[in-house]
Parts: C-alpha cells; structure tokens; sequence
C-alpha cells in the first residue's frame, strides 16, 4: 500500500523492512533503490523501530500503523509515524523531515494524507500530535493540516485533529 501526494510518495515499513533498518541502513536502502540524507533514520525514528519490531507496533484493524517513509525521487525525505493508544483510543502521529529537505511542505503534505487516510477508514477516530513549545515549524505544520492546541504539559503543545 502507498500514498502519495504529488512527487511525495508514504510507504509503510514491513516489520522485516524495519528490521532490516535497525541491523543495516545501507542494506534496506540498496534494497529498496533508495538514497537517503546522513540524518536518517533519526534518533526518534531509530529508538522505535526495536519497540516496533518487538511488540509489532501495529493495530490490527488497520494496516500501516507504525512508521512509514517519505520518499521523493527515490530519496527518503523523512518519516511519519501512526501508534495507537487502544487504553484511550487515540492515534499519535509524529513525524521527522530531514534538515536538507526541510521547508519544502513534505511534512504538512505527509500528515495531511495520513490524517485523511485514517479518518476515512475510521471516520470517529481521535488524532493528537505533539511538539515542543519552542518548535514553531512544527506547530505551523500542525495548525496548517486542522490540528487545534488542546493542551500544555511543561515544554509540551499537544494538538488534536479538529474534524470538520
């Protein structure tokens, strides 16, 4: 399954896509014919992928929660991720582009098509994303794709989709 937005192209990752990026990068990238900037995976991205390997990550209603890639011209530009809180029936989205690509709208294209993706297989779905307080791209993001500020804990903005 891929999304796509113009030239922007979301690609889940496999459990075995992702274990293959935790034992060696340069592997899954030749693999995929795929290039990516010396900033990724990022520290966020590589700390999840070993949880998501381990535990699945994955709701079982619904293929492609976890982490996908953003990839334009064969090259990967970032990452957007979808975890599910079952306890409280929320989805968190969190997303990385990298340094060299940054500015360019991947990022409010990305989560707009993933948001869209989510609500029309479950259209009463809650959807929450974070930054921190002194992160204003990704707040401008956020507010940009109809996310509203709902809360503060410490350096903390958490938004929640409004639907409209």
């Amino acid at each position: 399954m891929l999304l796509s937005v113009n030239e922007l192209i979301l690609i889940p990752l496999s459990k075995e896509d992702s274990n293959n990026i935790v034992r060696n990068r340069e592997n899954f990238l030749q693999e995929h014919r795929l290039h990516s900037p010396t900033d990724w995976p990022h520290d966020g991205l590589r700390a999840f992928l070993p949880l998501y390997n381990e535990e699945h990550y994955r709701d079982t209603r619904i293929y492609g929660i976890g982490p996908w890639i953003m990839v334009v011209h064969s090259k990967i530009v970032g990452d957007i991720t979808i975890k599910y809180t079952q306890k409280s029936d929320v989805y968190e989205i969190a997303y990385y582009v990298c340094e060299s690509e940054r500015k360019k709208g991947y990022a409010t294209a990305s989560l707009k098509r993933v948001c869209s993706w989510l609500l029309e297989r479950e259209p009463t779905v809650k959807i929450i994303a974070e930054c921190y307080v002194t992160n204003h791209p990704s707040q401008k993001v956020l507010n940009n794709v109809g996310f509203q500020l709902v809360n503060q804990e410490k350096d903390i903005f958490i938004y929640q989709l409004k639907k409209s």
